[in-house]
């Protein structure tokens, strides 16, 4: 549903990332929420790390893995999962 979808910056602006669309994800509003608070990461190999309390609440629904679109900058994923511990 396009509706509760946002895009999502991998590595932030505030941080010098890039309005471009390799550094961004479409995700729903409250997976949004987890990875700009740092309760989910996702590596540049597409593994998916919760925090405990996102892991508690939403583990069920979350896969281990990902497939990383074609578009993305992995660099930024890799910035991100290597520095970024939310907002």
């Amino acid at each position: 549903m396009p509706e509760v979808l946002e895009a999502a910056h991998i590595k932030p602006h505030k941080y010098s990332g890039p309005e471009e669309v390799d550094n961004g994800f479409a995700m729903r509003t409250d997976i949004h929420i987890l990875f700009d608070t740092g309760n989910l990461k996702i590596s540049a190999e597409g593994e998916v790390e919760l925090s405990a309390v996102a892991r508690e609440n939403y583990g069920w629904s979350i896969p281990p893995r990902i497939v990383i679109p074609d578009y993305v900058n992995r660099k930024y994923l890799q910035w991100r999962w290597d520095n970024y511990v939310g907002i």
